[in-house]
């Protein structure tokens, strides 16, 4: 599968296998220093990888995010995500219900991203 970006404003989509590496990256790219880790509450394992990539540019952990995040969740967290990166590689210790649902996301948004593609 080839990686691509999507960019819209104020947000901007990474997608492919292997991403969540380009993590530190993405994060210099908004002209960022620190991040809030946001993860559901069983995805602690992938919380971690997370955490080792970026280090001491870790802002904090929101481990309460849901899938299509209600509001009053989004405004509880304060968050609104200018880069989303999908690594499928992510979803391998999901099960397999979640595992589908969350690759036709990706997959939605990928779409939405193929005529932008910027890679």
């Amino acid at each position: 599968m080839r990686s691509f970006i999507y960019q819209t404003l104020p947000s901007r989509v990474v997608f492919g296998v292997g991403e969540l590496a380009q993590l530190p990256q993405a994060l210099s790219a908004m002209g960022r220093q620190r991040a809030l880790v946001v993860s559901t509450p069983n995805q602690r394992t992938a919380t971690k990888q997370v955490m080792q990539l970026l280090g001491d540019h870790v802002a904090g952990i929101f481990d309460r995010a849901v899938m299509h995040v209600p509001i009053e969740i989004a405004h509880e967290a304060r968050v609104q995500p200018r880069t989303v990166l999908y690594d499928p590689q992510l979803t391998l210790s999901l099960p397999y219900s979640l595992t589908i649902t969350s690759l036709l996301n990706a997959m939605a948004h990928a779409a939405e991203g193929m005529p932008r593609s910027t890679r």
